[in-house]
């Protein structure tokens, strides 16, 4: 792991993304364990493999920022402006990212457990085969994510909206998804749904309190 002077490396980065000479950001490797990085701009920042763990990136600024294997268990994301950033096989464990923007992320075989996505933006993210077990998503926005062989085991989708979004072999075994907001992709995703709640007629949808759209397919199905 690389020791660095986190001052003077965030002071270049903000030159080079003035266009003012300065250099972007290069914390390959780095260990930023229990960095108070709030509110900073690494937008764009190369954070790959990055020691994170417990970090406060609270409202910082990582918008298509490489993060690619970092370690980021139990850091504070809230808030922080993740847009397009590359988390791929990133360590989530338990971190807390109430509010936080991933819209458009690559969060592909993250690992997601236990986190805090209370209110998150995950619209368009790439989730496959992310690790979501016992994730609280409660009213995260879902739409047009690709969720596809995703772990949602225990999850909470709480009134998540969740349309259009891939679920195709994902495992939603005794996720709530009360007051979620769901419409069907392909029959496949929605027997996913079906199978995962035990659902078996109309009349016990209504019962799970579900907002489904496209309510005709399911007679294709029981």
């Amino acid at each position: 792991m690389i020791e660095i002077d986190i001052k003077s490396i965030l002071e270049d980065h903000k030159l080079w993304l003035d266009c003012k000479d300065g250099k972007r950001a290069d914390l390959r490797e780095a260990n930023l364990f229990k960095a108070d990085l709030r509110e900073a701009n690494l937008f764009g920042a190369d954070l790959r493999e990055a020691n994170l763990r417990e970090a406060n990136l609270s409202e910082a600024n990582l918008r298509e920022a490489d993060l690619r294997e970092a370690d980021l268990f139990k850091a504070n994301l809230f808030k922080a402006d993740l847009r397009e950033a590359n988390l791929f096989k990133a360590d989530l464990f338990k971190a807390d990212l109430r509010e936080a923007n991933l819209f458009k992320a690559d969060l592909r075989e993250a690992n997601l457990f236990g986190a805090d996505l209370r209110e998150a933006n995950l619209r368009g993210a790439d989730l496959f085969k992310a690790d979501l077990r016992g994730a609280d998503l409660c009213e995260a926005n879902l739409s047009e994510a690709n969720l596809r062989g995703a772990d949602l085991f225990k999850a909470n989708l709480r009134e998540a909206n969740l349309s259009e979004a891939n679920l195709s072999e994902a495992n939603l075994s005794e996720a709530n998804l009360s007051g979620a907001e769901i419409s069907f992709r392909s029959i496949s995703d929605l027997k996913v749904v079906l199978n995962s709640l035990g659902i078996i007629t109309v009349e016990a949808i209504d019962e799970k309190r579900m907002n489904m759209t496209r309510m005709m397919d399911i007679k294709e199905v029981i």
